[in-house]
């Protein structure tokens, strides 16, 4: 199943527009919306929406950059405010969620994005995994690791 910014889907938009304004009043309470969270953080991000923000990511949050840097939750919501990355394409394929337990879910998917953060051009294709964990807030984003993907296959 592919999932792309570009397909102009306006009923997951509106879908993800309501999720966000459903978690302004409560925790983001189900594992079904894992599968749309970054339309979610899209929108809280473009609306410079920070308490969206600081509600759908875990206080220990981490995220892991394809070079290895390590980022905070406050570095990372800081980065993002405003729509940031600016994709001019954004493609996720190979997507699945997995419950690995009562208040753990796993999304693993590969992505092929073209866009600029911060200046810098972030184009390619890369291997994503997000943990998310429920807490006293509901499900919210614990770790971010992307990982380059080489399309040179091991023998």
């Amino acid at each position: 199943m592919a999932q792309s910014i570009n397909d102009g889907e306006i009923q997951t938009k509106e879908y993800a527009k309501d999720l966000l304004d459903e978690q302004a009043e409560k925790p983001f309470d189900s594992p079904d919306k894992v599968e749309h969270f970054f339309d979610i953080w899209g929108l809280a991000s473009r609306n410079y929406d920070d308490a969206a923000l600081d509600r759908l990511v875990n206080d220990n949050y981490e995220f892991v950059s394809p070079d290895g840097k390590s980022f905070g939750k406050e570095q990372m919501i800081g980065s993002v405010r405003g729509g940031h990355p600016d994709f001019t394409s954004f493609e996720s394929s190979e997507w699945e969620v997995l419950t690995l337990a009562e208040n753990v879910a796993l999304k693993r998917s590969v992505i092929d994005v073209e866009g600029i953060l911060g200046g810098r051009n972030i184009s390619g294709k890369y291997r994503l995994s997000n943990l998310f964990i429920r807490d006293e807030k509901g499900w919210r984003l614990s770790n971010c690791q992307l990982t380059a993907v080489n399309d040179n296959k091991c023998q």
